[in-house]
This record gives structure tokens, sequence and C-alpha cells, in this order.
């Protein structure tokens, strides 16, 4: 529940941290509120490819990373895999 959402706002974007300490957060409620609001929503920082896949499944809209290059193989293989095969 994002309480300050319900508001008006003039944010296109919320930026939402992946963990609270060593606590991974729920992400796809918090997704789903962010977009019911019109807003994208970016995940920060992460770091580990299985994170990453399921956060790109969970609907995020952006990924902050120490490991660009890593993020990069991610989605490269994520958008391969939806491509149909002939």
């Amino acid at each position: 529940h994002l309480p300050f959402l319900a508001g008006d706002t003039t944010a296109d974007v919320i930026h939402l941290p992946d963990r609270d300490g060593w606590l991974s957060l729920p992400v796809s409620p918090m997704v789903r509120t962010a977009h019911n609001a019109g807003l994208e929503a970016h995940i920060w920082t992460v770091n580990d490819e299985a994170r990453m896949n399921a956060l790109l499944a969970a609907g995020v809209d952006g990924i902050f990373t120490d490991h660009p290059a890593l993020l990069r193989r991610v989605i490269a293989k994520k958008a391969w895999q939806k491509t149909p095969r002939k």
C-alpha cells in the first residue's frame, strides 16, 4: 500500500528500493499500485541476475544497477525468448 499515491501528483515515476536491509520488498503490489496511479516503477539497486529477472517479470519499468552489462544481457535474453520462432 502506497498511501501517498492517493492524492494528486505531478510525478511520472516512483523509485522504490529493492530491499530493506536483508529483506526483499514485495515489489509486485507496489508496481501494480504505481501503475494504477499512472506512474512508472523503477527499482534500485539490483545487482543479481535472478532478481533482475523476477523484477522484470513483475512488470517494473526500470532497474538501477551497479552492473549495467549484466542487466543488458538479462534484457536481451528476455527479448530473445519473446521473439517468435519461424
